[in-house]
């Protein structure tokens, strides 16, 4: 499944009020004729790690200073591997990061105790420097 993906691309955000460059979004590049939702609904969790890591790694590598955004589905963040995971990876760049939740609205499906889990956890990337 991840072999439709050609690579790895960082999508400039520009402030509409003077059209500077205020950051990048970690953007996978999509072979031709793939449906994109379909393809990244249809990747397992493990792939989404994978993927995640080939990201992670465009982001110690790329040098760039101003913030990164990332996305994250909620399955991931809520695993403990794919929290410890995604931490490991993006030690010393903290403050650069900021993790958008790729399925956000699934947050209206999840039971009080996952709720709890994930306030706990953005509470833990927020003390590490990370903006959520």
């Amino acid at each position: 499944m991840l072999k439709k993906i050609s690579g790895i691309r960082l999508q400039p955000i520009v402030q509409l009020t003077n059209d500077k460059i205020i950051g990048y979004e970690i953007l996978s590049k999509i072979k031709f004729n793939t449906n994109v939702e379909g393809f990244f609904h249809a990747l397992t969790e493990r792939n989404y790690e994978i993927l995640l890591l080939k990201q992670l790694d465009v982001i110690r590598e790329s040098g760039v200073k101003k913030k990164l955004f990332v996305n994250i589905p909620l399955a991931i963040l809520l695993k403990k591997r794919g929290l410890e995971l995604f931490l490991y990876q993006c030690t010393g760049q903290e403050k650069n990061i900021n993790v958008e939740i790729q399925d956000a609205f699934l947050m209206e499906k999840m039971t009080s105790l996952q709720m709890l889990k994930l306030k706990k956890i953005i509470s833990i990337m927020r003390v590490k420097g990370y903006s959520i």
